[in-house]
């Protein structure tokens, strides 16, 4: 299969023969996700620029993490701005992040899916 919000070919070789912590990870990322999203939410609303820019970099080094390189660019877009103390678009960035987002996790499911079957 072929995935669109991540490098599927990076991973499982970043993963090869341990697919049990793959599958790990994908776990915490699943439970956790909400706690990554929300205080980059927050600091938008807040219009607090340096959480901005540590909320959206930890952001950006979890998707980093998956080779997920659309949800780490806009998580570096949204770095940028808090940097910059600049808010504007950073709602529709972010609206953008979580649409990418909802696709990743739906490839990352289905990832998990084929991975339970080999193990």
């Amino acid at each position: 299969m072929k995935y669109n919000s991540f490098n599927d070919s990076n991973l499982m070789q970043q993963f090869k023969g341990d697919e049990e912590i793959l599958l790990d990870m994908i776990g915490i990322f699943e439970s956790d996700v909400g706690q990554l999203l929300s205080p980059i939410r927050e600091s938008i609303l807040n219009q607090d620029g340096q959480q901005l820019r540590i909320n959206a970099h930890t952001f950006k080094g979890v998707m980093g993490n998956f080779y997920a390189e659309q949800g780490k660019q806009l998580a570096f877009e949204l770095e940028t701005h808090g940097k910059q103390a600049n808010f504007k678009d950073t709602l529709e960035l972010l609206n953008k992040l979580e649409n990418e987002l909802q696709l990743f996790l739906f490839e990352l499911n289905t990832l998990k899916k084929n991975l339970d079957i080999k193990a």
